[in-house]
């Protein structure tokens, strides 16, 4: 168990490769990696993979189960783009492969749910607007059915309060703040099986082709929400604060 190679590349990543090996035709590997960039970024990425022999290879009655695992963590320096950041955690892979792997840790056999996002944000200079993109996932090990629920891509461009009218003499025009909120989602479901074939998973066709890509139970649009605000005095003691909000989804 856990025999292999370990190599340091150089001073920021290091690889180690193992594998476990079993008497009766079990086997598994796996690949992991360190790496770090001082004030800039560091995490490290892990990838399983799994082979378990049931019954002797000899009897008809001889089956394997494949299993694998993907696990990545990333952390970006807040100080080395304070316009942008970047972050990743992703726990992903098949559902039983805990379940079949003879070295499994007590945490990971033990969790039922796992979960992945990742996420980049830009703030641009200068200017009002700033853009998020995130794509995430879940699964379920004690769902028979194999469902994964992805949301890819999750876009949303925002734009801070600005003041069009603000050359104007007339105060109650010139303090009118307008901001925009544009948010995008797509959100579809497919399976263990299906990803392995490319396929997106449609619960209402029972026989998708192989190699396709069936999105037609995906969910998906566009929303702007676009508000407009502002306040006046009327007679000295009243203060006025109309408002307008116009929104608009677009279903694609």
């Amino acid at each position: 168990q856990e025999g292999g190679y370990y190599w340091t590349v150089n001073d920021y990543v290091d690889v180690a490769l193992t594998g476990n090996f079993f008497t009766r035709g079990s086997w598994g590997t796996k690949l992991k990696s360190n790496y770090k960039a001082r004030y800039r970024y560091g995490g490290n990425l892990s990838l399983e993979y799994n082979v378990l022999q049931n019954g002797l290879r000899e009897l008809p009655t001889s089956s394997q189960d494949r299993s694998f695992f993907v696990r990545w963590d990333h952390r970006q320096d807040q100080k080395a783009k304070p316009n942008s950041q970047f972050s990743a955690s992703v726990s992903a892979g098949s559902r039983n492969n805990f379940a079949n792997n003879f070295v499994s840790a007590n945490q990971d056999y033990l969790t039922n749910t796992f979960k992945s996002s990742i996420n980049y944000n830009k703030t641009f200079a200068n200017t009002p607007f700033r853009m998020s993109l995130s794509a995430s996932h879940d699964q379920n090990s004690l769902d028979t059915t194999q469902v994964f629920n992805i949301v890819l891509p999750q876009v949303a461009l925002t734009m801070s309060r600005v003041n069009p009218f603000r050359n104007s003499t007339k105060k109650w025009i010139k303090d009118i703040g307008l901001s925009y909120t544009g948010n995008f989602k797509n959100r579809f479901q497919t399976t263990e099986t299906a990803l392995r074939k490319g396929i997106i998973y449609d619960q209402n066709d029972l026989n998708p082709i192989d190699g396709s890509f069936n999105i037609a139970n995906s969910q998906n649009g566009l929303q702007h929400r676009i508000p407009l605000k502002t306040n006046f005095k009327l007679l000295k003691h009243l203060t006025f604060s109309p408002s307008l909000s116009f929104t608009e989804t677009w279903y694609l």
